[in-house]
Formats: C-alpha cells, sequence, structure tokens
C-alpha cells in the first residue's frame, strides 16, 4: 500500500522537524517515502527534498541535484537567481545532507530511484535538471529510462564510477 498518496504516489510523512525548523534559507522542506507506482525504493525511507515554489505553481521547474560529499545547499546562490522564475526542486540524495542517515548501502541506481521518487511527485510534467557529479550520472541514468520527465539537462561533469570516460560519452549521445 502506498498510504495516503494513493497507488501510483508517495505518501509524505512527517519530519522529526517542525515546517518552520527546517524551512532555514530555502525554502518548505518535505520528505516522500519512495517504493510506489514503480519508483524504486531507497530500504523504504524516507530521501528529503527542498520545493522554492515562488515563481507559482505553472512554473516550470528545475530539479537540482548535487554531487558526492555535499547535499541541496549547494545551489544557495542559484535559488536566489532562479526562483523568480522557476520552482526549484533540490535533493538531498540518499547518504547526504538530512537524508544521511538513511541506510546504505547506494549508488547511481539508488540515487536515479531517489530523484524519481521526488522528481515524479513534485514535478507535474517534463522539469529541467541540473546535476553535479555523481547527481548528474544519476540523473543521466534516469533519462535513459525515462526521456519523457526531461524538458532539459544540464550535466557538471557527469561521474560513473569504473567505466572509462568514453562510455559516458555514448551514454550523453544517446540521451541527445
Amino acid at each position: 500500500s502506498c498510504g495516503p498518496g494513493g497507488a501510483g504516489k508517495p505518501a509524505e510523512v512527517g519530519s522529526a522537524r517542525s515546517e518552520a525548523a527546517t524551512r532555514g534559507p530555502i525554502g518548505r522542506s518535505r520528505q516522500f517515502v519512495l517504493g510506489c507506482g514503480g519508483a524504486k525504493s531507497v530500504n523504504g525511507q524516507a530521501v528529503f527534498h527542498d520545493l522554492i515554489d515562488d515563481a507559482g505553481p505553472d512554473a516550470p521547474r528545475i530539479v537540482m541535484v548535487h554531487g558526492v560529499s555535499q547535499d541541496r545547499r549547494l545551489f544557495s546562490a542559484q535559488v536566489r537567481e532562479f526562483s523568480k522564475q522557476y520552482g526549484l526542486i533540490l535533493i538531498d540524495l540518499p547518504g547526504h545532507g538530512l537524508s544521511a542517515r538513511l541506510p546504505g548501502p547506494y549508488g547511481l541506481e539508488q540515487f536515479a530511484s531517489a530523484i524519481h521518487g521526488v522528481a515524479r511527485t513534485v514535478a507535474p510534467r517534463p522539469f529541467h535538471f541540473w546535476g553535479t557529479h555523481i547527481g548528474a550520472a544519476a540523473g543521466l541514468l534516469l533519462a535513459t529510462r525515462h526521456p519523457e520527465l526531461f524538458a532539459s539537462l544540464v550535466l557538471e561533469a557527469p561521474v560513473f564510477p569504473g567505466r572509462p570516460l568514453a562510455s559516458v560519452a555514448s551514454i550523453i549521445a544517446r540521451v541527445a
């Protein structure tokens, strides 16, 4: 069962912190349980993200995903500029930021599933994607499987552990 979200919609779950405590400088914070409607679960745990919708519900959305040893705050400077025209979704990948306590192990599959689970819940139409390093690689992996979700991709140095650089170029060529 997917809980209150119904079939195909992850259920929103409460956080140990109040919304006021998690709002901080970035925006409203929410957690969603993954694993419903085809999204792979990250050990059935919640993946944290911020939704900044200052531009309104009809504004195009940008999903922003950080690299290893970073979190959603990496994009703080971009939030100030882009939030006037875009709805922003900043994801803390499992093992990072406020998703740091999720049990591992995790890799590109789990990161792509986390992005998919959050984005399909808060981005009702094709979204723009901006990822750095491992976040870029996970977004690219997701784009090869679900190209219909994406309006565009900004990929900063996608890293595919254990794969030679030429294979990364061939993956990008398949999506382009």
